[in-house]
């Protein structure tokens, strides 16, 4: 393979360097155009270097959170034709630099949707940094833990303005060990079943005893991989470093208000999210452990009907579970 450097092309604006934060591919990944090969920094944004065309990585040229000037290599590729890219990377990344959105605001755009979804003010914005200091989705994360209680208390109220209908009933149960990571795996496979409903993406409300986080991390059917990923999460949050991705909005919300105390509760719907199920403390009914489940869900996108089936797809496919950890 013969191997073309891959410089970091002009960023605009009169930059001359960057800082490489992240590298998205290795070497040896054969890529595709329009995938993000590294992520840089500058003064003024986050932005995402693009493949132009098909190609492979033959090597990496930088390490993470090392500076480079405009020019220099951040990698080797191959291209499997002879192509001319010149001049065409410059144009397809200038429009990433942030651009004042709020007055004389620089804000990153992950932080800019955040700010939005949570209708922060631009007096709010502001605050965050020193004038002239790019405004990063961290800073929007911090500011919403600090004010966690007005915060859900909008949130409350725009759930309160959606149409939304609650399905109540009991799980039969056959062990509450790692309990919420076995009613993750459920909710993950009975979405999958249920695909008509559009419904993809889960996160997990979690209480760190002063504040409420909802977290979307990569869960899936695997129920030791969400417990694991639930472990993260708990480390991520204790140690105040949440990554950027698990912050994205969700269509299910999982509330395990059980694991504290409480039957039955009614989870609220955050902007964006379509379904919001509650898992209370289990008890015994009728020699049976039975685990409550409260479902609530947009009733503008969603039947009785659909929510109904899903919600006893939820059902069988948590008490199997919980017999097969019961079983070993």
């Amino acid at each position: 393979m013969t191997p073309n450097p891959f410089n970091l092309p002009d960023l605009g604006e009169g930059l001359t360097e960057a800082i490489l934060r992240s590298w998205h591919v290795k070497a040896g990944d054969k890529i595709k155009k329009d995938t993000v090969i590294c992520t840089v920094e500058t003064d003024k944004s986050l932005v995402d270097i693009p493949a132009l065309e098909d190609c492979a990585v033959i090597q990496l040229c930088i390490n993470e959170n090392q500076r480079i000037a405009v020019g220099e290599p951040l990698c080797q590729l191959h291209y499997p034709d002879s192509v001319s890219l010149v001049g065409k990377l410059s144009e397809a990344i200038k429009s990433q630099v942030a651009q004042p959105t709020f007055l004389n605001l620089k804000i990153h755009p992950e932080a800019l949707n955040l700010a939005k979804s949570h209708h922060l003010s631009e007096a709010v914005l502001q605050s965050l940094v020193p004038t002239g200091q790019l405004i990063r989705p961290a800073d929007i994360q911090n500011y919403l833990w600090a004010n966690s209680s007005s915060t859900m208390a909008k949130i409350a109220t725009e759930s309160l303005q959606r149409p939304t209908s609650t399905i109540i009933d009991h799980c039969p149960i056959y062990s509450t060990h790692q309990i919420s990571a076995i009613s993750i795996s459920a909710i993950y496979q009975s979405l999958q079943i249920h695909l008509p409903l559009k419904l993809s993406t889960i996160s997990m409300a979690v209480d760190d005893q002063a504040h409420t986080h909802i977290i979307s991390a990569e869960f899936s059917e695997h129920i030791d991989k969400n417990q694991a990923t639930l472990n993260d999460i708990k480390a991520a949050i204790i140690l105040g470093k949440i990554p950027q991705a698990w912050l994205k909005k969700s269509d299910v919300l999982i509330s395990n208000f059980g694991s504290i105390a409480g039957r039955y509760g009614m989870p609220i719907l955050p902007p964006e999210t379509k379904v919001a199920i509650g898992i209370g403390r289990s008890f015994i009914e009728n020699t049976q452990a039975v685990l409550p489940l409260t479902m609530v869900f947009d009733h503008s996108i969603f039947t009785g009907g659909q929510m109904a089936r899903l919600l006893k797809t939820i059902m069988d496919t948590l008490s199997e579970q919980s017999q097969h950890v019961c079983l070993g």
